[in-house]
């Protein structure tokens, strides 16, 4: 059982890494504690925010929010975490990739969730709320009353419902919406250029979710909107004052008590972005290519490993594009304008390359194709640069749009040399 759940989230990873999504959490502590538990006396109680910050991990890249209630009184220590996910949920996958999958909030032993971050090797801080007994009983009663069977279950939202938004949500709610009102203000972020931050721990993952995320995520966002994120959420109440039960700020701070649990090496940015070892891939194929071309004296250079490696990629960076266009609940995946360059049929070109080129009207559609083809890529390039186009294709226009038109004119030329070729037999 162990193997097959290893399998699946090699397979959600493999997912990540080309582009569907991120932020996401799992149970890593069992030991689950019943909805029904109760505090009687609240001033016994004491609430903290626990903060993971962010592994190399695809699902820990992010870090991750719960919120610990301790009672000391009656020996009560959990830990309430509203990242949980099933694996073995029938069509775990299909729902997934379509934004369907719902989480739920669950609470289990704080004791074994610190155990499970010191054997993973994680940096955890914690941070006591300076809430009043009125503010700690309301804030108290919602979590519980979330725990519910009838309340527990969400449908998840890396960016508007998560492990942090969730804690972020209450808390404001008892200090009346000052949490909202002091970090309203957009400012120069998008939810892309503050997610590709955190993605930047993988190449791969920071490529494949900027191929897939729209014109949606280009938009300004505020501190409060860029609080899904664990550490931003820590980072904004602790510049926050406490506030009274009348609404009137105090002296005191929101966060007290800041606590080291455990630490780890913190995760290093990697230096690339995917798109440049792509692109370098592809240029270092193209000059080893000419280089044997030339060494050979051949009247036709061979680039078919370059043109198979890209339109390879394209096909299914296009067939990934096309199902979030069609099939996908995920605001920030449909109608990408990536699909002028990626196409779901390109592969197709390499099995009509050989043979259309001996027939002259395949020919002629082979070469409509490759000019249609460039000529998309340019507009969108210029389109781009004239602010007619407002999803961010800024990556993909400095990477991949030459290595894009440098394919398909060596389609056009490869097609060229085989029709004089045929016509000189």
């Amino acid at each position: 059982m162990q193997q097959i759940k290893k399998l699946k989230l090699l397979i959600v990873v493999a997912i990540l890494v080309f582009g569907f999504g991120f932020g996401s959490s799992f149970l890593e502590a069992r030991n689950s504690f019943s909805s029904e538990v109760g505090f009687s006396d609240i001033d016994q109680v004491d609430v903290y925010l626990v903060t993971v910050e962010p592994r190399y991990e695809v699902h820990r890249m992010f870090g991750h929010t719960l919120i610990r209630l301790v009672d000391n009184s009656q020996g009560i220590d959990i830990a309430i975490n509203w990242g949980i996910f099933d694996f073995n949920e029938s069509g775990f996958l299909f729902k997934f990739l379509k934004g369907d999958l719902y989480y739920w909030v669950e609470a289990y032993s704080f004791r074994s969730q610190m155990n499970f971050w010191k054997r993973d090797g994680c940096t955890v801080w914690q941070d006591r709320l300076n809430l009043t007994s009125n503010q700690k009983r309301r804030l108290v009663d919602r979590i519980l009353t979330n725990l519910k069977e009838e309340n527990k279950y969400f449908k998840y939202s890396y960016f508007r419902k998560n492990c942090a938004t969730y804690p972020r949500d209450y808390i404001d709610e008892v200090l009346l919406g000052y949490v909202q009102k002091k970090y309203s203000d957009k400012t120069n972020l998008t939810y892309r250029k503050d997610a590709l931050t955190n993605l930047s721990l993988n190449p791969f993952t920071y490529m494949g979710v900027d191929l897939i995320f729209n014109s949606n995520t280009d938009k300004p966002v505020s501190i409060w909107e860029r609080m899904y994120k664990p550490g931003i959420l820590r980072e904004g109440l602790l510049k926050l004052n406490s506030m009274d039960d009348s609404g009137n700020l105090t002296q005191d701070l929101l966060l007290l008590d800041s606590k080291l649990l455990t630490e780890s090496d913190p995760a290093i940015t990697s230096r690339f972005n995917g798109y440049d070892l792509f692109s370098l891939m592809c240029i270092l194929i193209f000059l080893i290519s000419f280089y044997y071309y030339r060494r050979a004296k051949q009247n036709n250079p061979t680039y078919m490993l370059l043109i198979g490696i890209y339109t390879l990629f394209s096909t299914f960076a296009g067939l990934i594009l096309v199902f979030f266009w069609t099939m996908t609940n995920q605001i920030d995946c449909v109608a990408n304008f990536n699909l002028f360059m990626f196409w779901p049929v390109d592969i197709g070109a390499l099995f009509v390359i050989w043979w259309l080129s001996r027939i002259k009207r395949g020919s002629m559609l082979f070469r409509y194709y490759c000019i249609l083809r460039i000529l998309l890529c340019i507009g969108g390039i210029l389109g781009y640069l004239v602010s007619f186009i407002e999803q961010d294709i800024s990556r993909i226009i400095l990477y991949l749009a030459p290595i894009h038109i440098l394919v398909y004119v060596l389609m056009l030329n490869f097609e060229l040399n085989m029709r004089k070729l045929s016509s000189s037999k």
